[in-house]
């Protein structure tokens, strides 16, 4: 099958078609008004985007039912009747602005935390830029303060963000911040949100680093495995065996060598040629390499292991090492003995 019908063939199975469905009935009760809902496959969210432009995803368990306005309905829109598509349309755009406003806000406002006294003129706008980001209303800032944390080119931003999350609560705030200690290339940036997890003070919160534990990436993992080991969550202890269990039946030895080497040239060697009426004879180099330096023998996996048996070992109270099965064994009791706790 070509390529191009293999991609529209997955997208269909990702998500239906667009229905048209104006309210949106939810299990809790609520009910939710927009346009554009598409119900969710193979277990994806629901998307659907809301009256006041906002676009979200939601579990489709959440969702109760659906239900279309009538035909031609209109909606009142600044002391207007316009069509509800036409209304999302708008309010849409000037989402979009407030953001990229927001957005530049932060900037400014991160730019003014590292320039020195002397510059009035940059300090005067980052001070400006401030006030109005902080006259946003909170749940505008939640999103450019997670969009930030998540996708800044600049790390002065992003440790911004950081930081200014420690003010909000919930999950989003909790899933970003743990998202930027694991995986922010930056050391300032992963402490401060780790030290904003800390302000916000959520017992849950170290739930949301047991999803890494499931990285490819090993640096990952044992940042995941740090934060647990500072935020117990037992929910993790049944992912952080299995993945102790990964790395012990792949652990392995490795070394590197650093050192200089030089070249040079030890002998010559007679090398016969020419043509036919002539003989010639010339002198080819030998070339050889003397090298000095240190040749260090690593343990590659012991870093991480330890970091998931310090994390077992607050979590649980245990110490069984690296030893899976002695680990397997006390969960399987344990979690008889207490099915609450799970």
């Amino acid at each position: 099958m070509p390529r191009a019908l293999l991609t529209a063939a997955f997208g269909l199975l990702v998500l239906a078609p667009p229905v048209r469905a104006d309210w949106l009935d939810l299990v809790a009760g609520t009910t939710l008004r927009g346009i554009d809902y598409r119900e969710g496959r193979a277990g994806k969210k629901a998307v659907f985007t809301l009256e006041t432009g906002e676009t979200v995803a939601i579990e489709p368990g959440r969702i109760a039912a659906f239900r279309p306005s009538p035909p031609g309905e209109t909606v009142e829109h600044r002391g207007k009747q316009v069509a509800l598509r036409e209304k999302v349309r708008a309010l849409a755009a000037e989402r979009r602005k407030r953001e990229a406003a927001a957005e530049r806000d932060l900037e400014a406002w991160a730019l003014g935390t590292i320039v020195s006294p002397e510059e009035k003129k940059l300090a005067d706008a980052a001070r400006a830029a401030r006030e109005r980001f902080e006259a946003l209303p909170a749940a505008e800032r939640e999103r450019a303060l997670v969009r930030a944390v998540a996708r800044s080119s600049r790390k002065s931003v992003r440790t911004l963000a950081a930081r200014e999350l420690a003010s909000f609560k919930g999950t989003t705030p909790l899933e970003a911040l743990a998202r930027a200690t694991v995986r922010d290339r930056e050391k300032a940036v992963r402490e401060a949100a780790m030290a904003s997890i800390a302000s916000i003070g959520d017992p849950a919160a170290g739930e949301r680093f047991a999803p890494f534990l499931k990285s490819p990436e090993r640096v990952e993992r044992v940042r995941a495995s740090r934060g647990l080991e500072t935020y117990p969550a037992r929910r993790a202890v049944p992912v952080l065996i299995e993945t102790l269990r990964k790395v012990w039946a792949d652990f392995g030895r490795g070394y590197f060598f650093q050192g200089t080497e030089r070249s040079y040239v030890s002998d010559y060697s007679l090398v016969s040629g020419g043509t036919g009426f002539s003989l010639v004879e010339v002198a080819d180099p030998t070339i050889s390499k003397l090298a000095d330096g240190v040749v260090l023998d690593v343990d590659v996996r012991r870093v991480e292991m330890e970091a998931h048996v310090r994390a077992l070992r607050k979590i649980t109270g245990q110490d069984f090492g690296a030893d899976v099965v002695r680990w397997r064994e006390w969960w399987k009791a344990s979690e008889a003995a207490a099915p609450e706790a799970r």
